[in-house]
């Protein structure tokens, strides 16, 4: 899948989250039905455990956070457990703490 691919990727010094994340955004100004499969590509991006957190990881956070509150989706349970194992600091903490609070029912 492409979230696989991105999260091979994002594993090597050839992609920055920066940059993917405002392509992301990108897209999702240009098609906002895409809403539901970037949320998806997101969740696939973040449901392995990093050897160390990659940098700028807290973009995805908070673009995840704002899908999943948007669409009112909750989090799968193997992003949820990726998420809480991130050592995450400044602004990336509230976010985190937030995406893991998540519960709609």
């Amino acid at each position: 899948t492409f979230g696989a691919l991105l999260r091979a990727l994002l594993a090597t010094p050839l992609v920055r989250v920066a940059r993917i994340h405002k392509s992301l955004q990108c897209a999702l100004r240009i098609e906002p039905r895409l809403s539901d499969t970037i949320f998806d590509i997101l969740c696939s991006v973040t449901i392995k455990t990093f050897e160390s957190t990659p940098k700028d990881i807290s973009l995805f956070l908070e673009l995840l956070l704002e899908l999943a509150l948007d669409g009112k989706r909750n989090l799968p349970l193997d992003t949820r457990t990726t998420i809480a194992s991130l050592a995450m600091s400044g602004k990336g903490r509230p976010v985190q703490k937030q995406l893991l609070s998540l519960n709609f029912t």
